[in-house]
């Protein structure tokens, strides 16, 4: 542990309630008291008392609800697992192994804690508890990380020490939001943990996006826990002049360019605090300086290890790297007095008909073309292993892909990579995107890239898309909001149109009932469609929004597509009406 933690410990939160003052959370509007959130986790208790012995998996969407099942299993010293993501395939291997599945989830065991009596909190937390993240799966298949009492409150100390003690009203209570999810690593740290050990108030709800920072309350003071993804996409449509300053704002998952990060300071009225560290170590170095060095937080310790990758050590580790023992990143780095330099992921290597090609090579060969404004290559497994590349075409791309056409300019783009790429490295296949895919953390992951490959086969095969990449999703009651990455290898361009392709109406259409069947329980047949319009064309590169609304008692779907900075731009919209053949008559 950290000598002298500038809070009280978080195994002593309980007797710490009794006496807080300030509210625990800020929900649908409404301050939540700290004697509220006792009652709530007290009746929580008995609700995880009757599943019975086993771990218990927590999804939730409302940081508020993940606080009170968390603090409750950590009164009950379970082990809690808050998977990053819950698709019905993970659900189902969770279920398998036995787990009990609480809060939002279709298949949950306990969705609430009201009809449960309260349980007497004990005087401490539990330190048998146990919570496992899920790894963000950025190098490879997401794995878990099992982290005890101890270390989750060793990194909210620390957290505490430097970055609290940084803040621009540090004796304020100030309230602390974000856009990140609290299921990963770095949301639960700084959006759930930091603030219930430090007696800090959270907002229950996410802000996905810029625009939602004006529903924060007025005279309160607020530390924005964002991701690099949000920040660089600061729109200047927006009047950032009345938008009171924030309090601070903390980004992490990669580096921020530096007019992204002077940028988004100018724009919300405060430093960027950039937080280094992964799912294995936690948050272990900050910077305020774009520029600048890293400073390790209080009680990590940082050395140079295999290829001037960085190792470190600190209290709270992931439980099989903790104690004496140094966890190994592949991250190279340089000492600059006392503090480092990060100097970028050592070569991703990969063996392709035995040889050893360096991804990372090939990226940067890709990145230095004029065309091209960023890349990702992955190895893709089939008949053969190839080489796939992801491309963000810059503005000459742009007009070089007006003008050529996609083969073409792949043809090129390659033969200008021959001059340094080895034969076996040279990619096969090209994806151009508007925006390379990540996660709610703003990572690209190797499963988003390989699904950019997904392919159905359309012509003399070649490979095409039916359904374009969802880079965003965000829903609200009964509308659900996508971002969608218009893509030129999409199927429904094939032929429409040769020299100008654009996105057929009828796509759009199946489209909406698509992704509305994902995440509404949609009647089986489409009976009518009514008021549609088709007002702009959609072309490939575009990244456009689909907002779906579902009125589950007129069994009807509205359906909108927009794109532009503030969704100025309407492309198509319509109401669909839902139900079975027999409703019609037939």
């Amino acid at each position: 542990m950290l000598e002298n933690p500038a809070f009280p410990l978080l195994r002593d939160l309980p007797r710490t309630l009794q006496t807080r003052l300030s509210p625990v959370a800020l929900r649908h509007g409404e301050a939540v008291s700290a004697a509220q959130f006792i009652e709530d986790t007290g009746r929580a208790i008995s609700a995880l008392r009757s599943l019975g012995a086993g771990r218990r998996v927590l999804y939730s969407e409302d940081t508020y609800v993940a606080a009170v099942w968390l603090v409750a299993a950590l009164c009950e010293g379970a082990m809690l697992v808050m998977p990053g993501e819950v698709t019905a395939a993970t659900r189902e291997r969770l279920a398998r192994e036995g787990d009990s599945l609480i809060g939002d989830l279709p298949d949950s065991q306990l969705r609430d804690w009201r009809d449960f009596p309260a349980a007497t909190l004990p005087a401490q937390l539990d330190a048998r508890s146990r919570i496992v993240i899920h790894t963000s799966g950025s190098t490879g298949t997401p794995s878990e990380i099992v982290k005890t009492l101890a270390q989750t409150e060793a990194e909210a100390a620390a957290i505490e020490q430097s970055v609290g003690a940084s803040l621009a009203d540090p004796k304020h209570k100030v309230l602390i939001a974000g856009s990140v999810p609290h299921q990963h690593m770095y949301g639960l740290s700084f959006r759930l943990v930091w603030p219930l050990a430090a007696g800090r108030t959270l907002l229950a709800h996410p802000l996905p996006g810029p625009e939602t920072l004006w529903s924060l309350p007025a005279g309160q003071r607020a530390v924005f826990i964002s991701s690099p993804a949000l920040l660089k996409r600061l729109p200047d449509t927006l009047d950032w002049s009345a938008l009171a300053p924030l309090a601070g704002v903390v980004s992490a998952g990669s580096p921020l360019p530096r007019e992204s990060a002077q940028d988004a300071s100018r724009k919300l009225g405060c430093v960027v605090t950039e937080i280094y560290g992964s799912s294995e170590t936690g948050a272990v170095a900050r910077r305020v300086d774009p520029d600048g060095a890293w400073l390790p937080l209080p009680g990590a310790r940082w050395q140079l290890g295999t290829d001037d990758c960085i190792a470190w050590q600190a209290p709270w580790l992931a439980a099989e790297f903790g104690g004496d023992r140094w966890f190994q990143s592949a991250d190279r780095a340089e000492a600059a007095n006392g503090s480092f330099r990060l100097l970028g992921r050592a070569d991703r290597l990969a063996k392709i008909e035995d040889k050893r090609i360096s991804l990372t090579a090939i990226e940067a060969a890709l990145r230095a073309l004029d065309e091209v404004a960023e890349a990702r290559v992955v190895v893709l497994h089939g008949a053969r292993d190839e080489v796939g590349a992801v491309l963000v075409l810059s503005e000459r791309g742009h007009a070089a892909l007006a003008a050529e056409g996609k083969g073409a300019l792949d043809r090129r783009l390659r033969a200008q990579l021959a001059r340094s790429v080895e034969p076996l490295g040279l990619p096969r296949r090209w994806r151009h995107v508007a925006a390379l895919p990540h996660n709610e953390l703003g990572k690209t992951t190797e499963a988003a890239l390989q699904d950019c490959f997904d392919t159905n086969t359309a012509g003399a095969g070649h490979p095409w898309r039916q359904w374009p990449r969802v880079l965003d999703s965000h829903r609200d009651g009964d509308r659900q909001t996508l971002t969608l990455a218009i893509d030129g290898d999409l199927i429904h361009f094939d032929g429409h149109f040769p020299q100008i392709p654009i996105l057929p109406g009828v796509a759009q259409l199946d489209w909406a009932l698509h992704f509305a069947a994902q995440h509404f329980a949609l009647p089986p047949d489409c009976l009518r469609l009514e008021v549609v319009k088709f007002q702009q064309v959609i072309r490939p590169g575009q990244r456009v929004l689909l907002q779906l609304d579902w009125n589950a008692t007129k069994a009807s779907l509205s359906f909108e597509y927009r794109s532009g900075e503030t969704g100025e731009h309407r492309h198509a919209s319509g109401r669909i009406t839902l139900g079975t053949a027999t409703d019609t008559g037939a």
